[in-house]
């Protein structure tokens, strides 16, 4: 069968969602489908388990919607269509080649516009999702990564096919920690976006001036310098901004480090695990918020979980960390383990594809 792949994230090589389309992809690939991915241009050319990338533009959301649906078109016909969900594609809708084809929408997160922007424009928007994503999710079988989203979507809309299938990694591409040892200086890792739901104000408060401890922060985005402006403001000294990297060098730094954190702090509870993954392939504990989507750093011991939006309860959770070495290197394997027996990308396209075999034989 020839598979319709839709991601409307620009996919750049080595993250998590290059990852993930990959592990789909050669999934499908495996059991003979012929799989083209629809994106937008800039990110990556070449995919395992992908025979073509067709790349479409657009300035906002309703021209790269126009542009991927025409695009849709002109490269078919297809078996059926697998989406990587985000909030705007309600409006394929619009496009008769969508909907007469059969759907799988992966979903990743909570598309509730309960995010950081003002009051009137987020009504707006939610009033346009409870309009048409109503139809797009249950005209469509549904994958959710966590048994949260699942049973959230399931109460609000009346989804015929769903199924929950967690993410993964590929824990064999990671360098792995395997040294412990006691210190006069405890290093942590945040790897990620700087935006302000990644909870990172959180993060440098609770970490300012711990004696035995530094932090480094990888990444960039659009709250870089107001995250700087704070770690300055608090007079921190044992934080630094490591800037950029590329996501296969970090796999490989990770190991150099004693405790990962996952510290988002978006309120409508939507997170997937996927962090806690990366990191413990790497063989590190780790610190995550207490938020939904987290609590399986307490079902493994993989780590510790502090109250979200409590910076004293963070910094209490770092200090104790390190107080028994033993332990964190303990939660350190456990996490290791669980990657390796139930946190595979093998496992979730293999997942992934009986699914879709489950409704189109």
């Amino acid at each position: 069968m020839k598979v319709a792949y839709f991601c409307d994230d620009r996919i750049i090589s080595g993250t998590a969602a290059e990852e993930h389309i990959r592990a789909i992809a050669i999934a499908f690939h495996k059991h003979g489908h012929e799989v083209v991915l629809f994106t937008p241009q800039g990110g990556v050319s070449q995919i395992d388990g992908i025979s073509k990338i067709i790349e479409f533009d657009g300035k906002n959301a309703l021209m790269r919607a126009i542009k991927a649906m025409s695009s849709l078109k002109k490269n078919g016909p297809f078996d059926f269509i697998y989406l990587r969900y985000r909030g705007s594609q309600w409006m394929y809708l619009f496009s008769n080649t969508f909907r007469k084809y059969q759907k799988f929408v992966e979903i990743n997160g909570i598309m509730e516009a309960e995010f950081n922007i003002p009051p009137i424009r987020r009504k707006l928007i939610q009033a346009i999702q409870k309009s048409l994503e109503k139809p797009f999710l249950e005209g469509s079988a549904c994958i959710f990564v966590t048994e949260h989203m699942l049973e959230y979507y399931s109460k609000k809309y009346n989804i015929k096919h769903t199924r929950y299938i967690r993410n993964g990694t590929f824990a064999d591409e990671f360098s792995r920690k395997d040294a412990w040892s006691k210190k006069v200086k405890y290093k942590g890792v945040f790897v990620g976006s700087i935006v302000w739901w990644q909870g990172l104000n959180e993060l440098i408060t609770a970490s300012s001036n711990i004696t035995n401890f530094e932090l480094h922060v990888y990444g960039d985005g659009p709250d870089l310098e107001s995250i700087k402006s704070l770690s300055e403001e608090i007079n921190t000294k044992n934080i630094k901004f490591m800037g950029k990297v590329s996501p296969a060098h970090v796999r490989n730094i990770l190991k150099e480090y004693d405790i990962g954190f996952a510290t988002k702090s978006i309120t409508n509870e939507e997170l997937s695990p996927l962090k806690l993954y990366q990191y413990w392939a790497a063989g590190l504990p780790v610190i995550a918020t207490n938020l939904s989507g987290m609590e399986l750093v307490e079902k493994i011991q993989g780590g510790l979980l502090y109250q979200s939006g409590n910076t004293d309860d963070l910094r209490s959770k770092i200090i104790s960390a390190f107080e028994n070495i033993d332990s964190l290197e303990q939660m350190g394997q456990n996490g290791r383990k669980y990657v390796e027996s139930e946190g595979s990308w093998v496992r979730a396209g293999k997942e992934t594809v009986d699914f879709v075999n489950s409704i189109i034989p």
